[in-house]
């Protein structure tokens, strides 16, 4: 499945396919006259026996724009479609082009290594959630018009699969992307401790070095030399470590907390 090459990009405009019944189906006119110039959402139309199933092709994350998919079943029971051919089949290979997709960004988010990987992974699945769950309602209106077709109801039932599977991945995704984010943040805390840490440890020793660096006569340059020296460094290390211990935050240490202590849910399952 191609990808952007990064997580902020721009859609690209796309000349949007225009999509109407073919002359050859001899379906009702107002289906016809249903059909707008422009895709429009998905839905299910049914009148005199005749059900038209209005569908959208796999969504693209570069484009806003929607292509249809028609599906036509006659009161005889025949299936008919402008992408597929005829059968029962043509519907059930574009279930198949969903659920394939669904598995692509499953295998995507499995292999997501950091917070842009878990970024596309959301911004991919996000156009196939909307389409997925738009279709499994058009498939239900259809099955609840023709109740006793039960090839829509297998369709109708894996199009409620597939949608159930891209709200999974959408939730792995968004729970990667919030955990990515939260480690970084601790990493960048972490490290920010440190230097302050240094900071603190080194700040007596800089401000001693300072004031005795200075091109003063103060009556102490060869006072005690060079013990001095090292008494002043000292002196400074000891009120370096002072003052780490008062910029060091203080850890709660405390009995961590059993979650299913006082439930009777078994935490394994």
């Amino acid at each position: 499945m191609p990808v952007s090459n990064g997580p902020f990009r721009h859609r690209s405009k796309s000349v949007q396919r225009k999509v109407s019944i073919p002359p050859n189906w001899d379906v009702p006119a107002i289906f016809r006259q249903r059909m707008g110039d422009v895709a429009g959402h998905q839905r299910a139309m049914f009148a005199d026996g005749h059900l038209l199933l209005v569908l959208h092709e796999l969504p693209s994350t570069e484009s806003p724009k929607r292509n249809l998919r028609l599906f036509w079943r006659a009161p005889e029971g025949t299936w008919n479609s402008d992408c597929f051919g005829n059968g029962i089949s043509a519907l059930q290979n574009h279930l198949s082009e969903y659920s394939k997709r669904v598995d692509q960004l499953d295998e995507m988010v499995s292999n997501a290594c950091g917070a842009d990987d878990y970024y596309l992974a959301v911004h991919a699945v996000a156009p196939l959630r909307r389409a997925a769950h738009n279709m499994h309602e058009t498939l239900q209106n259809g099955r609840e018009a023709l109740v006793a077709d039960r090839d829509l109801i297998s369709c109708r039932n894996q199009a409620g699969t597939i949608e159930r599977a891209a709200d999974l991945v959408n939730e792995d995704a968004q729970h990667g992307l919030q955990y990515a984010i939260a480690k970084q943040v601790e990493q960048q805390a972490t490290a920010t401790h440190r230097l302050n840490m240094l900071a603190a440890f080194f700040f007596p020793v800089a401000t001693f070095a300072a004031v005795f660096g200075m091109n003063l006569s103060h009556g102490m340059e060869q006072l005690l030399a060079p013990w001095l020296f090292w008494l002043v460094l000292a002196v400074g290390v000891a009120m370096g470590f002072i003052v780490q211990v008062f910029v060091s935050p203080r850890v709660r240490r405390g009995r961590r907390v059993d979650p299913f202590a006082h439930t009777n849910r078994d935490p394994t399952t």
